[in-house]
């Protein structure tokens, strides 16, 4: 059995991580393969193997006490990689490149054809992160130092995929040129709140969303856009946290008054299964032109990131959820929907039930991302419902 200096076992953290990443979230054979043979503990050194293989961020560097750097979780990892769809000989390019883990496991996927580009911000971040990545044996990764949202001297076409390890706020207009007709860009989005890791394809003038989930991931922080792109935090109460998208900085305050007048709690007949995710609900309210957020807090509920939360006028409505009343199904556990109200948003409460039951009796809906250049007329896109004007892009959804 290989061990670290300090007798820790290697071999069987990284087949116990591996395991436990795909009982959360599902890999295939490749993706499964390189969580297992990535030395992670020779990427973070001076953790512990069972922090370095553990489900865990870990701080790679701090700057009085803000965190610059963490490593990302093997299952979000994983999820990247995942919809990604990397295939060998082909040219990658990692936004975010710190510590290298997922580059490693990149190079892995290309195999000795392929190349992969990493980006980095930070010049000592990136010095260290090449000097790890060799002295481990990957040797086919190239450090490039500069912003992800700024642009380079990368040729028109040059990837057959653009992979972003930390979420934004939008899809910088370079990306657009760098990827090749037919690539994937797999983008963790954040909008309203709301973090999606979609997967786009490049088609045309426009990026067709294949496939997205909802996964929590670190921002990355874009330097011209307020705020550095980063979502507004609301807090509630009771550990509960409001989460706004960075072009939603007027409805702050208005939200942030609403918290401090908590109203009464209204329960349906609404119920769902255990699994459903109710950021798709978030996208039903968006596709209504309402005004949304994303709300997180402690204890056990339906899978996904949050609740959505209805934002008005100075009112906020929150859906709430609690184990449904009544026997177990053999279905498996389900999840009765209400709403909290804040501000005098019970007013908001039937309007959001009404379309929280409407969401509920399509359980197999699930709408298309699309994506378009800033600036792209309504008559040049899709038949679709707009959803947000990003920086770099015009988000708008279909079916």
């Amino acid at each position: 059995m290989r061990t670290t200096m300090l007798g820790e076992p290697v071999e069987e953290r990284r087949r116990e991580m591996a395991h436990q990443v795909a009982a959360m979230v599902g890999v295939g054979v490749r993706t499964r393969a390189v969580l297992e043979a990535t030395p992670r503990h020779l990427l973070v050194p001076g953790r512990s193997v069972q922090d370095a293989y553990g489900q865990r961020p870990i701080v790679v560097k701090a700057d009085e006490g803000k965190v610059v750097c963490s490593t990302t979780e093997p299952a979000v990892q994983a999820q990247l990689l995942e919809l990604a769809q990397i295939g060998l000989g082909q040219r990658v390019l990692l936004v975010g490149a710190a510590p290298g883990i997922t580059a490693a496991m990149t190079e892995q996927l290309v195999g000795p054809r392929g190349q992969v580009v990493a980006l980095e911000t930070d010049p000592d971040l990136a010095r260290r992160t090449q000097l790890a990545l060799v002295a481990t044996g990957y040797h086919r990764t190239h450090l490039v130092m500069g912003d992800a949202t700024s642009e380079h001297p990368f040729r028109d076409g040059e990837f057959d995929r653009i992979v972003a390890t930390g979420s934004l706020a939008g899809i910088p207009a370079w990306w657009w040129r760098w990827l090749r007709p037919g690539g994937r860009l797999v983008v963790p989005l954040r909008v309203h709140g709301h973090c999606r890791i979609i997967a786009f394809v490049h088609e045309g003038d426009r990026l067709v969303g294949e496939d997205w989930i909802s996964s929590e991931v670190p921002a990355l922080r874009w330097p011209d856009q307020p705020g550095g792109g980063v979502d507004h935090m609301v807090p509630l109460g009771g550990g509960c946290t409001l989460h706004l998208g960075h072009q939603q900085s007027e409805m702050a305050p208005v939200a942030l008054a609403a918290a401090a007048d908590p109203g009464p709690v209204r329960w349906s007949r609404v119920t769902i299964p255990a699994v459903r995710c109710l950021d798709d609900l978030a996208l039903t309210l968006a596709r209504d032109g309402a005004a949304i957020g994303r709300v997180t807090g402690p204890g056990p509920g339906p899978a996904g990131t949050g609740s959505p939360a209805l934002v008005d006028s100075g009112r906020l409505a929150v859906v709430v959820y609690r184990p449904a009343p009544g026997p177990a199904s053999t279905a498996g556990p389900r999840w009765q929907l209400g709403t909290a109200a804040y501000g005098g948003g019970e007013g908001l409460a039937p309007d959001l039930l009404t379309w929280a039951g409407a969401w509920a009796a399509r359980p197999h809906h699930r709408p298309v991302f699309h994506a378009y250049p800033a600036g792209t007329s309504p008559g040049r896109m899709s038949p679709g419902t707009p959803l947000a004007d990003l920086p770099g892009a015009r988000l708008q959804l279909t079916r």
